[in-house]
């Protein structure tokens, strides 16, 4: 199969896409009481991808393409077992974010050949569901990739459900009126240092208003996701029970961190623990954060949540 070939001919039927693609629109008319409780989903964080299943030349073809303003950048091919009728006219196309082995299914754009009218996120949910069910085989392989829903959770503390998931969420949607919370916003930048592995205590470092570099707080590691997430970016090695009980040097799992001491994590705050939780690993245009503005995003964390 020539690839150079069958990927421009493919891409030739792509179908338009929107310039809300990539987001759910907020509808301020739904009736909405804030007091209740409501449901939400998790969007996670990664490339902007669509997955397309298509067919061409009398051949069905799921085709997993990463995109930059609109645009198509990439094309994978994936081995997925799926209905032909997601194919009709010009296909399936669904807003997904990849995740490991797995592929979250976040927003219908086309489906079954006509463009997709469903205004809440909810009713995307519930047709993504039906399609799993009905056109997907997700065949249980360590090869294949997975398809799956957003997590969600009807917990009124969101930003305590993002901290405890399997994977970094990018946005929190309110499942009937799209109402969308960017998790960004809600992080603070803090310089991170080892101060004892063993036990997974970390020192946090920020800007005092002086412009500089001091201690803030210690870390809160609360699951084992964040405790390997933490030693990961530290490169500290992951040792179980067994090999600390049976070491005979107490320093065999040390690591010179000297060339460690700028890791920059962004972090959630924890408002049942009243600690910030690393979260992300901060990208190299990020800056660390002040006082006042770590201030500022602990109060807006504690209003969110009521």
């Amino acid at each position: 199969m020539n690839y150079t070939v069958l990927f421009p001919n493919i891409l030739k039927s792509i179908p338009n896409i929107p310039q809300d693609a990539f987001c759910y629109n907020y509808n301020s008319k739904i009736n909405y009481n804030k007091r209740q409780t409501h449901t939400k989903i998790f969007i996670p964080l990664g490339k902007r991808q669509l997955l397309w299943f298509t067919k061409c030349s009398g051949k069905y073809y799921c085709v997993l393409m990463e995109t930059r303003n609109l645009k198509i950048t990439k094309c994978h091919f994936k081995y997925i077992s799926f209905e032909p009728i997601l194919t009709n006219g010009v296909g399936t196309l669904i807003w997904v974010t990849q995740v490991g082995r797995e592929i979250c299914l976040n927003k219908i754009i086309y489906y079954k050949g006509d463009y997709c009218k469903l205004k809440t996120c909810e009713s995307h949910m519930v047709e993504l569901k039906y399609v799993l069910e009905n056109y997907i085989n997700n065949i249980v392989h360590s090869s294949l990739i997975q398809l799956k829903l957003p997590s969600m959770s009807k917990n009124k503390n969101f930003l305590l459900t993002a901290i405890n998931l399997g994977y970094i969420s990018h946005s929190v949607v309110e499942l009937t009126n799209n109402f969308t919370r960017h998790c960004h916003t809600f992080f603070a930048n803090f310089i991170i240092r080892s101060l004892d592995e063993r036990s997974d205590i970390y020192k946090l470092f920020c800007i005092d208003e002086n412009g500089n570099t001091v201690f803030y707080d210690n870390a809160l590691i609360s699951n084992k996701i964040n405790s390997l997430f933490v030693k990961d970016i530290l490169r500290i090695p992951h040792i179980c029970y067994e090999n600390v009980e049976y070491s005979d040097n107490e320093d065999d799992d040390k690591t010179d961190n000297n060339s460690l001491e700028n890791i920059m994590v962004a972090c959630l705050f924890n408002t049942v623990h009243m600690k910030w939780m690393p979260y992300k690993l901060c990208d190299r245009n990020s800056r660390i954060s002040t006082m006042s503005s770590i201030k500022k995003i602990r109060e807006l964390s504690l209003r969110c949540i009521g």
